[in-house]
């Protein structure tokens, strides 16, 4: 996602590996920031099949995740930043774009949470 706007879906089990190995291997170093939980530009929504399994975010100079209702972030260096964009295939460009800010040629904003099973 970028922002609320859908990028891509990516299925190819192979390249779903790859980005989960690049999540594992940022595991250390989250923390709950005092500020409150930043908001990236860049989301990944993860599922097992059909299943909700949390999210990761990336922005500017942090890296964010949302698991079972908890937010924790951490600091990403310029190079750690690239190198995961590089793995799921976005550039960076857009993590400069203001928030609210359309891509006109992407389609129009989603939801950025699944619903709930009650449906809201």
């Amino acid at each position: 996602m970028d922002q609320d706007q859908k990028l891509k879906e990516i299925t190819d089990k192979e390249h779903i590996a790859q980005i989960v190995r690049a999540i594992d291997q940022k595991r250390h170093g989250w923390y709950m920031p005092i500020q409150g939980t930043p908001i990236p530009k860049i989301k990944l929504l993860l599922y097992n099949d059909e299943e909700y399994k949390g999210s990761f975010g990336i922005g500017v100079d942090f890296f964010e995740t949302n698991r079972r209702g908890g937010f924790d972030a951490k600091p990403a260096t310029d190079e750690e930043i690239q190198t995961f964009l590089d793995t799921i295939g976005v550039d960076k460009k857009r993590l400069y774009r203001g928030f609210g800010e359309l891509d006109p040629q992407l389609p129009p904003p989603e939801r950025a949470f699944p619903p709930k099973k009650d449906g809201k």
